[in-house]
């Protein structure tokens, strides 16, 4: 009987779930710019007002003043502060940034 019971569930669920996967459905209420394909593929609608120009503010030279923790993972509240130096500039035909991030004590980063 419970074989039966289950049988009786995977054949009524099997139809819909594969119904929801044949089309294109909105994950999300919030974003309805992200959606699932129908090869089951995660898909994202870029909004109507957006464009390659969006992040533009971030190309150029720029002086930062962070703070990290002194030791990390050792419960500490000490912070230390350091100064560094960014260049951004566009790549791959403007759809895309590159920062050259550095410090005052020779640490380089790139990204």
């Amino acid at each position: 009987m419970k074989k039966l019971i289950i049988i009786l569930l995977v054949t009524a669920i099997c139809p819909v779930i594969v119904k929801s996967q044949a089309s294109n459905i909105t994950t999300s209420s919030e974003n309805p710019g992200l959606v699932v394909t129908p090869g089951g593929e995660v898909g994202i609608r870029p909004s109507a007002t957006s464009s390659a120009s969006d992040f533009d503010f971030f190309e150029g030279t720029w002086e930062i003043s962070n703070h990290k923790l002194a030791d990390r993972l050792v419960n500490s509240n000490k912070w230390t502060d350091f100064q560094s130096k960014v260049i951004t500039s566009k790549i791959l035909h403007g759809i895309g940034d590159i920062g050259h991030f550095s410090t005052a004590d020779g640490g380089k980063f790139e990204g």
